[in-house]
């Protein structure tokens, strides 16, 4: 009986001394709470200069820098994959506008494409786009714009700022939109 009682005495104690320290942790949770959890990266916007980037062209090989080869002219980004019907319709537009206004804009289309620069070489030999095709296999680039899907397209002015943001593309109700925003632009 003595052992019984000493038995349950110990499970007692056990259990206050968890209970007390639960309460603690408790009573210290909203102090953590308060604490800032670790900041989002900032999400570049229209008005927002484009930051330094430096990704792969499949098609030379060579890697093309924001700094060096692409700010100082009016630009389009285009966030796209090989495999997305939505952003060869986006691209077929973007073909079609800068066959217009030649020389006053240039279009790089950044491919998201797991599956590699070959796939993205065989994409630009296919369509014959008047693109600059960068590689971002690992999908860095479009959340930096606030994007997790494709297509997406920024413009970006002659100072390397954001003028224009706009994910999706709907073929036929967005038609034009581009071309507009694009217009305005150069």
């Amino acid at each position: 009986m003595k052992k019984i009682l000493g038995c349950m005495l110990s499970v007692l104690v056990v259990g206050l001394t968890v209970s007390a320290h639960a309460a603690d942790e408790k009573k210290a949770a909203p102090a953590a709470a308060a604490k800032p959890a670790v900041e989002a990266p900032k999400v570049v916007k229209v008005g927002d200069v484009v930051p330094e980037f430096s990704l792969t062209d499949p098609i030379s090989g060579k890697k093309v820098s924001f700094e060096k080869d692409i700010k100082g002219k009016t630009t389009a980004i285009v966030f796209m994959n090989t495999g997305c019907s939505a952003c060869l319709a986006e691209l077929m537009e973007m073909n079609d506008l800068k066959k217009e206004v030649k020389d006053k804009l240039q279009i790089y289309a950044i491919a998201v494409d797991k599956r590699g620069e070959a796939v993205v070489k065989a994409y630009a030999e296919q369509y014959q786009f008047d693109v600059n095709y960068l590689t971002d296999p690992n999908f860095t680039m479009p959340p930096v714009y606030g994007f997790s899907y494709t297509p997406a397209m920024i413009l970006v002015d002659k100072a390397g700022k954001v003028s224009h943001s706009s994910g999706g593309y709907m073929p036929g109700a967005d038609a034009g939109k581009l071309a507009s925003a694009i217009k305005k632009l150069i």
